[in-house]
């Protein structure tokens, strides 16, 4: 039987990263996973256009931009019981930030699913284009891999790269 004539698919795929986590700080998981704050709101138009952003906080009855990556990773949420879990990597925090979401394999071997929840408002930087502008990589030869590669090879200089990228994403357990 011959079958009529359909139109042409398209595949898509879904990249879920995994990274070596814990429950519990210690030593070895520096960077904590993040649920949403309360303090985080979507603004109306009119917030939004004093504040210049679509989310943040209300400080002192103003509408205003909610913390940086640099400002939540120096503390600036701490003591509010927001961790989810902590990973072992500050990179492979920041690479399940830009996915959105991502398995955080524990040590007993479970894994923990991470959903988004929630975004800053803050912009958003690629650090691809950073590290092209800057000459460490080109457009040509640039890729995740080869942006983690050098983030490896270049872990202080690579924790100052991904905080050059204001926006911080928060997450949920799914």
């Amino acid at each position: 039987v011959f079958a009529p004539a359909r139109p042409a698919g398209l595949y898509a795929g879904y990249y879920e990263p995994e990274a070596e986590g814990s429950l519990k700080p210690g030593p070895g998981y520096p960077a904590p996973v993040l649920a949403k704050p309360d303090d985080l709101v979507a603004f109306d138009a009119e917030q939004t256009k004093i504040a210049g952003l679509a989310w943040g906080r209300i400080a002192g009855g103003k509408p205003t931009g909610y913390f940086t990556r640099r400002e939540i990773e120096e503390g600036g949420l701490g003591g509010l019981g927001l961790e989810l879990a902590w990973l072992k990597d500050w990179a492979d925090l920041f690479f399940i930030h830009v996915q959105g979401s991502g398995r955080v394999r524990l040590p007993d071997g479970s894994v923990l699913r991470l959903a988004y929840a929630a975004k800053t408002g803050q912009p958003y930087t690629g650090i691809g284009g950073v590290l092209a502008e800057r000459g460490i990589l080109t457009k040509e030869n640039m890729s995740m891999q080869a942006i983690r590669q050098w983030m490896t090879a270049n872990p202080d200089a690579g924790r100052e790269l991904m905080q050059e990228n204001k926006s911080f994403v928060f997450f949920r357990i799914v």
